[in-house]
């Protein structure tokens, strides 16, 4: 499946905002319709449509496990093996060494972390420093998945009020005979058919 140019991406969000279903705009790009949906939904996170090579599933927290942290020492030195091999023809040493520096998400360190800091000749203080920052990062990007689900809440909120205000001026408008029966079910319709888009 192909990937989108800059500007079919830029028209794609235009016509997303215009109204037109994904759907619509997938089989005009001759693109599947989850493209369109992924590039809605990067664009409402993080207000950019750019690819982001590497980002991974992006602000998800996993919960931290203590047994991991030995599989992940592993799969971090077997994932620099080939980078090894290419530094030693590259350079012509004799040895080159791959020191893992672990930080799970809640500021959980392996065993390890302090004597890979003395092979870095850095002090085993400053392991504290990068607690600190992995910590403070994981709580600001929980904050913000609790922030956008209180606002999805008062959104959905204020829509049900706003639903609530038309129905009830419906009812008022038909009493007084300002509109029929059959113009008031054309107006539950309409609005109906607006919050399905």
């Amino acid at each position: 499946m192909r990937r989108l140019t800059r500007e079919e991406r830029d028209n794609c969000l235009r016509l997303l905002h215009e109204g037109k279903t994904q759907q619509e705009i997938a089989d005009f790009y001759n693109v599947h319709q989850s493209r369109i949906s992924r590039l809605q939904t990067r664009f409402r996170i993080t207000g950019d449509h750019n690819y982001q090579y590497g980002a991974g599933r992006g602000n998800h927290l996993a919960i931290p496990n203590n047994q991991n942290i030995r599989t992940k020492e592993i799969e971090k030195t077997t994932k620099y093996e080939q980078l090894t091999i290419e530094i030693l023809k590259v350079w012509q040493l004799e040895k080159v060494e791959i020191i893992p520096i672990i930080v799970f998400s809640m500021g959980l360190v392996p065993k390890s972390l302090k004597i890979n800091l003395g092979k870095l000749n850095l002090h085993d203080k400053i392991s504290a420093d990068m607690q600190k920052a992995v910590v403070i990062d994981a709580v600001s990007k929980l904050t913000a998945c609790v922030v956008s689900s209180q606002e999805d809440q008062a959104v959905n909120s204020i829509i049900s009020k706003k639903e609530k205000i038309n129905h009830e001026s419906l009812k008022t408008n038909k009493q007084n005979g300002i509109i029929s029966d059959s113009t008031a079910g054309a107006c539950k319709r309409t609005s109906r058919r607006k919050r399905c888009r």
